[in-house]
């Protein structure tokens, strides 16, 4: 599968506790999912920073987001919780 394709099929996680969990492949594939999605604070993290930077960056896009700071036109597969959203990028495509 190519990355592109790849990415298009991530399910964006906003649930912190989740992104923690992340590592290797996934994490940076979530990282550039959520670059895609239009994240704020992430045009100077990539695929080759420090894993401990890279989550930090997502936690900070989830804080953003949670708290009205930016929005993704990608559709929502759920009700926003306190424990996180799910949001499909693959019907960005559409």
């Amino acid at each position: 599968m190519k990355l592109a394709e790849e990415i298009a099929n991530v399910k964006l996680i906003t649930d912190k506790e989740e992104i923690k969990k992340l590592k290797g492949e996934q994490l940076k594939t979530h990282l550039l999912a959520y670059q895609m999605a239009g994240a704020p604070g992430l045009n100077t993290i990539n695929t080759r920073t420090r894993v401990n930077e890279i989550r930090s960056a997502l936690l900070a896009a989830i804080d953003s987001l949670n708290a009205g700071h930016w929005r993704t036109d990608v559709p929502t597969l759920g009700v926003q919780t306190e424990e996180g959203e799910v949001f499909d990028l693959e019907r960005r495509r559409k």
